[in-house]
């Protein structure tokens, strides 16, 4: 996670600017007065800063300046002027130069000014994470590139182990069995295998569940013409185009026990025979298997030979589900909109906080990491409007209805006081709703307090309370 930025106040010292500090302070932001310009600049350069309040009472002509280079120098920082005089003709050339809003003191509409204050924090956080994470994609990418372990995503302690396992085993010419659920990316783990090998043939999938036993032979090792009925022409086999390069068979536990024994066969003798032909052919490739199967159980209720388990299984490589490796997530989820953007029509280059929150702490019990990039697929299609950042409405919808994460983890998604102490949060969540309520009145009233308080069915004494009370941050 990056430090919290700051907040940096440029007033001089005084009782109205120092009372006005500590107001924000007790409000839980970080914030540092500066007296001089430079030494404003100064801190911006060894800072992380959200956003600079700029007082334009003192020195004006100091204070136009300090907005300019701020906005030449760091566009990304807000910049909120304040003033005693809404008459005050800088203030017009202060939003000019770069002022995002400005505020006459006393300040009236506290919950717009702290809304701004929030949201800056909040966007620059996004900004450093995201910068974050795409140092961490690049170091990620170049050590992939390097040791051609082509798209396996993950930055969590199982999957570094995995890609180490990888290197290790992919120079072995030995048959590797590839273990894991359902969409967790075996095909993924047997193309960097084969890419790793640096052998010279080409890589071959097999899908053996979606291949009909009785074509399964005639696919897996080609036939002669006139073999079968239909055979009008000979055609090479699988195994013929794998040659020198990696045979993969994917949900080889599918098999039935007559094409086990083919299988076994081909492991044994390096060699096939094509139907309807009385000649052998070597085979020089490398089989590499996957299944979701427990073969071990499969072996023992006779639905798999023992034989063709240890034959295929010389090497194993265990793939994690998602839920074993949640720290993935968020660089799946980037990895994912990034795919999506250009397919979608979308511009989303963020993941609001709250959504991030869901993804991680959803059960990805099933299909794992298709299931997630299913998911995100889904929600940029219900991006709309030129948004940029991923939202938690945006997540988790299954015809028509949005659907809750499964995870019990998911208790800290809602305001920020709900993960503070009792006392904190009573504290915090009733200055939230004096700062909206008062405020909203005071600005229905024009300004007028007596009028406010009238329309509140206050006596005008407690309305100044309650406003005391809210601005002094006390309960």
């Amino acid at each position: 996670m990056s430090e919290e930025p700051s907040i940096l106040f440029f007033a001089k010292p005084s009782l109205t600017s120092n009372a006005f500090l500590s107001m924000l302070k007790k409000q839980g932001f970080l914030v540092h007065l500066v007296e001089k310009g430079s030494q404003l600049l100064d801190m911006l350069a060894h800072r992380t800063v959200s956003t600079v309040i700029v007082s334009m009472d003192d020195d004006e002509s100091e204070s136009l300046s300090v907005i300019e280079s701020i906005t030449s120098q760091n566009p990304a920082i807000a910049i909120l002027a304040i003033t005693d005089s809404p008459q005050t003709a800088h203030v017009s050339q202060a939003l000019e130069l770069g002022a995002r809003d400005y505020f006459v003191q006393p300040i009236q509409d506290w919950m717009r000014f702290y809304h701004i204050l929030r949201q800056s924090q909040h966007l620059w956080t996004q900004q450093l994470e995201l910068m974050h994470f795409h140092t961490q994609m690049a170091e990620l990418q170049e050590f992939r590139t390097h040791q051609a372990l082509g798209e396996i995503k993950g930055r969590s302690e199982a999957i570094h182990h995995l890609l180490q396992e990888i290197q290790s085993i992919a120079p072995l010419d030995v048959p590797t069995l590839i273990i894991g659920e359902s969409g967790v990316g075996k095909e993924r783990v047997a193309k960097a295998l084969h890419a790793e090998s640096n052998r010279e043939g080409r890589f071959i999938a097999v899908n053996c569940a979606a291949i009909s036993p009785d074509l399964f032979e005639a696919e897996l090792f080609g036939y002669k013409k006139g073999a079968f009925t239909g055979a009008n022409t000979s055609r090479e086999g699988l195994c013929k185009v794998a040659n020198h390069g990696t045979l993969f068979l994917d949900e080889v536990g599918e098999l039935p026990l007559p094409l086990q024994a083919k299988l076994l066969r081909l492991l044994e003798q390096k060699e096939y025979r094509p139907v309807g032909s009385d000649q052998s052919s070597n085979f020089t490739g490398r089989i590499v298997t996957a299944t979701n199967v427990e073969l071990e159980q499969a072996v023992q209720e006779g639905s798999f030979r023992e034989d063709l388990y240890f034959r295929i299984s010389v090497q194993e490589l265990y793939v994690p589900p998602l839920r074993e490796r949640l720290e993935d997530v968020q660089l799946l989820a980037y990895h994912f909109i990034e795919q999506f953007n250009q397919t979608c029509h979308r511009e989303v280059h963020t993941i609001a906080p709250d959504a991030l929150r869901m993804l991680e702490s959803y059960d990805w019990h099933h299909n794992n990491v298709r299931e997630l990039q299913r998911e995100i697929q889904r929600a940029l299609v219900r991006v709309t409007g030129g948004q940029t950042e991923l939202l938690p409405e945006h997540l988790f919808w299954h015809r028509g209805q949005q659907r809750v994460p499964n995870n019990s983890d998911s208790h800290d998604v809602g305001p920020e006081w709900l993960n503070l102490s009792y006392a904190s949060a009573k504290k915090r969540s009733h200055l939230e709703f004096l700062q909206q309520y008062l405020s909203h009145h005071l600005q229905r009233a024009n300004g007028n307090k007596s009028q406010a308080a009238k329309n509140c069915g206050l006596q005008a004494s407690n309305f100044s309370r309650l406003w005391r009370e809210m601005t002094d941050g006390e309960s």
